[in-house]
């Protein structure tokens, strides 16, 4: 809590400046101003600069907020099925490949996740060059 109260008020701070920094991403992270900032954050940030990067960076956050739901639906029906199939009924079976199903996509939305927040960063970059 802390540590994102600290956060906040570095980008505030350093959004007075009037000259923009660039983004950087790294290891499946955004820097601005070699501080670690969320999607949120870079949405904001960009939102004044690019409308591009706005967009991308609105995916990125999109596609986790939907990766949390399959996650949480997925470890349900996992449970789910594990209880009723450990009580001899074969529809058990059913739920935990749903389950093993929904947890299954996350890797491959998160790899576009990824993508979507580089290319958030290349356009904020290439829009804040320009000006």
């Amino acid at each position: 809590m802390i540590k994102k109260c600290i956060l906040l008020g570095v980008v505030i701070m350093s959004s007075s400046n009037l000259s923009a920094q660039e983004m950087k991403y790294e290891g499946g992270k955004v820097f601005y101003d070699n501080v670690e900032i969320t999607t949120g954050i870079a949405k904001s940030k960009s939102m004044s600069v690019s409308m591009d990067a706005f967009s991308s960076f609105k995916k990125a956050g999109t596609i986790r907020g939907w990766n949390v739901f399959w996650g949480i639906f997925g470890g349900y029906e996992l449970a789910a099925g594990a209880i009723t199939a450990g009580s001899g009924n074969s529809v058990g079976f059913i739920d935990i490949a749903i389950g093993g199903v929904s947890i299954g996509i996350i890797p491959g939305r998160e790899a576009k996740r990824r993508m979507w927040m580089a290319d958030g960063v290349k356009k904020y970059n290439e829009a804040i060059a320009k000006k």
